[in-house]
């Protein structure tokens, strides 16, 4: 038998937060105190013995993954085993993908009991059927759940297990279909299973999922947003200075989730309307930065009108920046939206230098 599949006790560097041009070290997790503490107990609990189960819960950018990460960076420096993975919005219809990423499930893999559940995932149906789904073999489906199922109960007896799977609802059905079965099944081994969704989309088989684990005793966090405190800490942070009265109201626009602030901020800082002196960041410019506003004009570019009319910005400067394209048909925005970008471009490009060996040759 080789090693098992899960890291044992082995920290992976932290990467950086992307601020749209303004890279920055990630900053420490703030105002989640209640939450950490919640999870440091789920790990003291499958550190004992005793299986666990937290859902984490909340918006896009609110936080979720950073928590998880916290988690398992945690587990890891504990010597627990940690298998982690994230749901593809693009695999839904892929049946386990979610799972066989997790754990590495492959018949190439090395390790027998990978390379086995990677055949079942191959297997075809008799006759013309195709790889396995819920409706083309049932019987082969449930063989797969029990192996992944049979994979985790191995792996907990040689220690406490946790597994992280962020995005569930993002998630194909047979992987919620394992992980409901994982936490009905496995009442006696040392697992922790920490997943995190968004509340929307919501399908079915999410909601069962829910239950399932909520029956089983699962434990449900759910994020709200930071409070002006936790922002003011954040802010100070990233900036790594302390935020002047101007930064902290630009910043409020992001109702406190954490991923937009810092998103903001980059933005900020990448057109120059942030000036530092004296230890205190503050705003030269009340003003919607290009990047950030040629973003937001892709992102409302696919929008019906009537879905926009309801959201049109109040403050002038916002309304002023978004205008081209409010409310416009989808069409118009998507070709407002280039042409802005085009212009960007140009003028980036007319401020650039071609080399002497271009230059002497056109």
């Amino acid at each position: 038998m080789t090693a098992p599949v899960a890291e044992r006790g082995s920290a992976r560097q932290r990467g950086s937060i992307r601020l749209m041009g303004f890279p920055a070290l990630i900053p420490r997790l703030v105002g989640r105190d209640a939450e950490i503490r919640a999870l440091g107990e789920a790990l003291d609990r499958v550190s004992s013995g005793h299986p666990t189960i937290v859902l984490v819960e909340g918006e896009a950018g609110i936080g979720k993954t950073r928590l998880l990460e916290h988690a398992l960076a945690k587990a890891r420096a504990r010597g627990m085993q940690v298998v982690a993975g994230r749901a593809e919005e693009l695999e839904r219809t892929r049946p386990f993908g979610l799972l066989a990423a997790t754990f590495g499930c492959a018949t190439s893999s090395r390790d027998p009991r990978l390379a086995a559940i990677g055949a079942l995932l191959a297997t075809h149906g008799a006759g013309d059927r195709g790889p396995i789904t819920v409706t083309s073999d049932p019987g082969l489906l449930f063989r797969t759940v029990d192996a992944f199922t049979d994979l985790v109960d191995e792996l907990a007896l040689a220690g406490p297990l946790v597994i992280g799977v962020d995005d569930l609802q993002w998630a194909d059905p047979s992987s919620l279909l394992t992980l409901g079965a994982v936490g009905r099944r496995l009442a006696y081994v040392p697992v922790a299973v920490i997943g995190c969704l968004r509340p929307a989309p919501r399908a079915a088989e999410l909601e069962q999922l829910a239950g399932a684990l909520e029956t089983a005793g699962a434990r449900h966090l759910a994020l709200s947003p930071l409070r002006d405190d936790a922002v003011h800490d954040l802010v100070a942070d990233t900036v790594a200075a302390e935020p002047g009265p101007g930064l902290l109201a630009e910043v409020s626009g992001a109702a406190g989730n954490p991923l937009f602030i810092t998103e903001l901020i980059g933005a900020i800082f990448q057109e120059g309307a942030v000036k530092t002196a004296g230890g205190l960041a503050e705003v030269t410019e009340t003003t919607l930065p290009p990047t950030l506003r040629l973003t937001i004009l892709r992102r409302l570019s696919f929008l019906p009108a009537e879905t926009l009319r309801p959201c049109e910005p109040r403050r002038s400067w916002v309304r002023a920046s978004l205008s081209p394209i409010w409310p416009r048909s989808p069409a118009a925005r998507r070709s407002a939206w280039r042409r802005h970008w085009r212009r960007r471009s140009e003028r980036v490009s007319s401020k650039m230098t071609a080399p002497a060996c271009v230059s002497a040759t056109t």
